[in-house]
């Protein structure tokens, strides 16, 4: 059942990102979808532990996949968003873990809006150094940091599971 939740989030993301070639500019819901399914893995992980790597690998290896398929959907160079995606997945439950930060409503806006902007200019810079693209850097510049901004609410609604009760 928790698969196939996470399948239709994701068929609903690209969704969005392909047909929607308005929003794709607005903002990046595959970016939000690795962060979220980061933050959900927050709830498996046990008190017991200190260091505990499945959850971050496993977010990894969601976050790649994400990444893959998104490559594979511009039909471009495979890699730029996969690696960007698998990174943001496994930094996401790493840096909740209490051992680097606590979640706040302030540290999640800044870490959305930084994967955000890690992510978009991550996949452009490969895009523009390995394959054929040009992109206008004052361009991409506005589109990030727009996107950035619009992501900001995602990160105060999406929440760990300890902190929802609070």
């Amino acid at each position: 059942m928790i698969a196939l939740k996470w399948c239709l989030l994701a068929v609903g993301a690209f969704f969005i990102h392909t047909q929607f070639s308005s929003f794709s500019a607005l903002f990046n819901p595959t970016v939000i979808l690795v962060y979220y399914f980061g933050v959900e893995s927050l709830s498996r992980i046990s008190s017991k532990k200190f260091f505990p790597v499945g959850i971050e690998l496993e977010s990894a290896g969601f976050g790649a996949l994400i990444g893959f398929f998104e490559d594979a959907l511009t039909g471009s160079l495979i890699g730029p968003s996969l690696i960007s995606k698998g990174l943001i997945g496994f930094a996401t439950p790493f840096i909740y873990t209490e051992i680097v930060f606590r979640w706040t409503p302030a540290w999640a806006a800044a870490l959305l809006a930084l994967f955000t902007f890690f992510d978009s200019w991550a996949v452009a810079g490969a895009r523009s150094m390995f394959g054929e693209t040009i992109i206008n850097n004052a361009q991409i510049l506005k589109v990030v940091v727009f996107q950035c901004l619009v992501s900001l609410p995602f990160a105060l609604i999406i929440k760990p599971l300890s902190s929802r009760s609070e």
